[in-house]
């Protein structure tokens, strides 16, 4: 059985005889077209919003720990870890990750991965010293998608002048 098709494309016609062995490629590349939208369809639910909040600047006191806040929202109910990723830069390089592989973090920089899930990506910085002064950037990729908020952090710290009298109490900024 030999079935015509006519096509027409622009001004001209073109004739295409298909036989029963070309309309079974046919039917099955139409069947591995649909597969293949289906399996892109499964990753629609990623292309869900993703917002990222982090308040800057932020001060803190020289040898406190302090908790530098980052905080991200997914339309999704449920965050997928294999989907999600986080990391923390300073002055431009990474200090701390954290992904499906696990956790990277620097001495004295620490995540609480149990918050998550919960939207919390927030980073804690334990005995602030003046070389922790600068730029921080919180990274969230929810894939595809990878959004980020810069964090300035200024540190203060108190000294005492002795005079001869009396002992002076002074705060001072650190830039």
């Amino acid at each position: 059985m030999v079935a015509k098709m006519k096509v027409k494309i622009k001004t001209r016609s073109l004739d295409f005889h298909t036989t029963p062995d070309s309309q079974e490629m046919s039917e099955e590349c139409l069947k591995t077209l649909f597969l293949i939208l289906l399996w892109q369809m499964s990753f629609l639910h990623n292309e869900a919003a993703l917002v990222v909040f982090a308040p800057s600047p932020h001060r803190a006191q020289l040898g406190e720990n302090i908790v530098l806040p980052c905080s991200f929202k997914v339309d999704d109910p449920s965050i997928n870890i294999q989907f999600f990723a986080m990391s923390w830069l300073f002055q431009g390089k990474e200090v701390l990750r954290f992904d499906r592989k696990g956790t990277l973090s620097q001495p004295r920089m620490f995540i609480n991965q149990q918050d998550i899930t919960k939207g919390i990506a927030n980073m804690e910085i334990r005995n602030i010293t003046i070389n922790d002064i600068g730029k921080y950037r919180c990274t969230i990729t929810y894939s595809p998608q990878k959004k980020f908020k810069d964090i300035d952090l200024s540190v203060y710290g108190k000294y005492h002048i002795q005079t001869s009298n009396s002992n002076v109490c002074s705060e001072r900024t650190n830039h």
